[in-house]
């Protein structure tokens, strides 16, 4: 014999404990888009800096770089399935092999915001706010301890708010 849960029984699938246990995904009670007068938990994965930004290590002005670095990279890349093949499908004749001018313009966003924060900078901002690499992977990597990784990402989430917040 089966046992089916009554709804109010039910629960909710906010991704594996592990994930967070390290605090990578963040439980947030929100309206219901099928029935907007019932409210439903939702786990919303949340990036490592919006950590750093709840923590007080950096300000709206900084995370809001940080999100906007992150757009910017994706629209660079340009619009594609999880497969890795670009939405669309194939291109027509007069576009094959040419960007878009969405992707020319993120380019160049990105280069005026890399040559602003310098080759170190945007090599650790492709690591932690791109890729979403945590500053332990970071450190690791660079050969580096972790408190230092910290203070070298935020200096250049710093020079990236510094940049783009006189942009707007």
């Amino acid at each position: 014999m089966t046992h089916h849960r009554r709804p109010s029984e039910l629960r909710a699938d906010l991704g594996p404990s592990i994930r967070r246990q390290r605090g990578d995904v963040v439980v947030t009670d929100a309206p219901d888009p099928a029935a907007p007068n019932r409210t439903i938990r939702r786990g919303q994965v949340e990036p490592h800096y919006a950590r750093l930004w709840r923590a007080g290590a950096i300000t709206d002005d900084e995370r809001n770089a940080c999100d906007r670095y992150c757009y910017t990279s994706e629209a660079e890349s340009g619009a594609m399935w999880r497969s890795g093949e670009h939405v669309g499908g194939v291109a027509p004749p007069w576009r094959r092999g040419h960007p878009t001018m969405t992707q020319v313009q993120a380019s160049a966003a990105l280069r005026h915001a890399h040559a602003a924060v310098g080759p170190d900078g945007t090599a650790l901002l492709r690591l932690y706010v791109r890729d979403g690499l945590p500053l332990s992977e970071i450190g690791r990597r660079r050969g580096e301890r972790e408190e230092v990784a910290k203070g070298r990402v935020l200096s250049a989430i710093r020079r990236l708010g510094e940049h783009w917040g006189a942009d707007t």
